[in-house]
């Protein structure tokens, strides 16, 4: 059992990583990024970053791979790190309910940062305040939320 879930993990790594051998890059920088990545630790972090380059690369599948591997792997007290990328990736492609489910909790992990909460806002803003209903219900609805206050 563990040597499958050792090679799981050893899959995951491999293709997070494919974006070095898929582009047009020089090998000896390609060898130099390689050898970088290797000495990174903790490993959470590589993946977050590989999942990073996939999101902006717009290759979202490998993005949100790479955010689980990282999810695998983070400690919980910087879980909230990946979960904030990893529902930044899947609000921009239109998964409003998951993205919400991983701000939630992110915010249980640390309920003080910015960017969770900017975040947060902008998705409750896109659920809860449909074109029927006016600005100054969102913003009571929105005040009353403990997701998002005011910072």
């Amino acid at each position: 059992m563990g040597s499958q879930s050792h090679r799981g993990h050893e899959e995951g790594e491999e293709r997070c990583l494919l974006f070095l051998f898929n582009q047009q890059q020089k090998s000896s920088d390609i060898v130099l990024i390689f050898l970088f990545i290797q000495n990174v630790s903790p490993r959470w972090v590589v993946f977050l970053l590989a999942g990073t380059y996939w999101r902006i690369w717009g290759h979202q599948q490998n993005a949100a791979h790479c955010y689980r591997q990282a999810l695998a792997r983070v400690p919980r007290q910087f879980r909230d790190v990946v979960l904030v990328n990893f529902g930044g990736l899947l609000y921009k492609t239109g998964n409003v309910d998951d993205a919400l489910f991983m701000v939630r909790d992110a915010l249980a992990v640390d309920n003080k940062q910015p960017e969770t909460n900017f975040l947060a806002g902008g998705m409750y803003n896109v659920k809860v305040c449909s074109a029927d209903e006016g600005q100054l219900a969102c913003w009571r609805i929105l005040s009353f939320t403990s997701a998002c206050r005011v910072i």
